[in-house]
């Protein structure tokens, strides 16, 4: 009971904040978002693992939808991530290489 009553307030006070702002996202608009991981856990468990290319991401974010809910706007477009890793033993290895395609949406 007590999650659920949590749970609408915060939704409550979610969409109290939505009218309360100015939009600073609109149809037609584009967004680019880069991203650089640092201190990444991805294949770590063992001492024989190099990072060799830390996590690096883009999106780019096309807005589609404007006046929901009020001021709110939807968002969506493209995501691209990629990051590598070499394991090392006794003069042999492999290489492990992460890429990740894929779409997001947002509502800002």
């Amino acid at each position: 009971m007590k999650k659920i009553f949590l749970s609408a307030v915060v939704i409550c006070l979610a969409f109290a904040q939505l009218v309360a702002q100015e939009s600073t996202f609109a149809k037609g608009e584009k967004v680019l978002n880069l991203g650089l991981g640092l201190g990444s856990t991805l294949y770590t468990s063992g001492s024989y693992y190099k990072g060799q290319v830390p996590p690096v991401s883009a999106s780019l974010e096309f807005g589609v939808v404007d006046n929901v809910i009020e001021k709110g706007v939807v968002g969506v477009g493209p995501y691209i991530g990629y990051s590598s890793y070499k394991y090392e033993y006794q003069g042999w290895g492999w290489k492990y290489s992460n890429i990740i395609i894929g779409a997001r949406g947002n509502f800002h």
